[in-house]
């Protein structure tokens, strides 16, 4: 993150992470934006919910002909509720698809 948020809980300061779905939404947020660019990231920022804008690095970006993927390493902060899933790898898949097959999709 871009700079350090905290909570108390129980009289403790506890440093705060970021959710499961913050690190997909980046993850499929920066491989759709180096997909129609065709330009690298090494970061992403995305605005959560609340308003909080997240500074994410990316881990693991891989591009083929109409994909990309891009992964984000999750950091669950201090809170022990949530430490287990701390350290997993989310990795996301961006393709393009022509709009016969868009339309082929939405019929069913």
């Amino acid at each position: 993150m871009e700079s350090d948020i905290f909570i108390y809980k129980d009289q403790k300061k506890l440093r705060c992470g970021y959710t499961t779905g913050s690190c997909s939404a980046g993850a499929a947020k920066a491989a759709a934006w180096m997909l129609l660019s065709g330009q690298e990231l090494t970061r992403i920022s995305l605005q959560t919910p609340m308003g909080i804008v997240l500074d994410l690095a990316l881990e693991g970006s891989d591009r083929t002909e109409g994909t990309v993927s891009c992964g984000i390493r999750k950091d669950a902060g201090d809170d022990v509720d949530v430490a287990l899933s701390s350290g997993r790898k989310y990795q996301r898949y961006v393709s393009r698809v022509s709009r016969l097959q868009e339309e082929t999709v939405s019929e069913k």
